[in-house]
């Protein structure tokens, strides 16, 4: 895509039952979309499901999704280095069709 092009079409994804997006928490982060559990914001709650998106990159390691998540991996564990995670993947994800890449933390 060009710079400062639109997608024919937005992205669609559906929030998962007893969660809502937070807006707000998004905008804080720069992140696409943040949701969290009902109820909560993202300064309160307990787990948090983020949405983001990497620019075209020439930096090595940054130039694939597989190697963006890894890099990012890296940056959080630098951040909190008490944190511990856990890998996490959706019941009904079928892997042969669809690569997932997730933690719990």
């Amino acid at each position: 895509m060009r710079r400062g092009s639109k997608a024919l079409r937005p992205l669609v994804f559906v929030v998962p039952q007893n969660w809502v997006k937070d807006e707000k928490g998004a905008k804080k982060l720069g992140m696409y979309s943040v949701l969290v559990p009902s109820g909560t914001k993202l300064e309160n709650a307990d787990r948090v499901i983020t949405i983001a998106f990497q620019k075209k990159s020439n930096n090595p390691g940054m130039d694939s999704p597989k190697g963006f998540f890894k890099e990012d991996l890296q940056e959080t564990l630098a951040l909190f280095l008490d944190a511990q995670f856990a890998r996490w993947q959706p019941p009904r994800l079928n892997p042969d069709k669809l690569h997932f890449m997730s933690i719990e933390m």
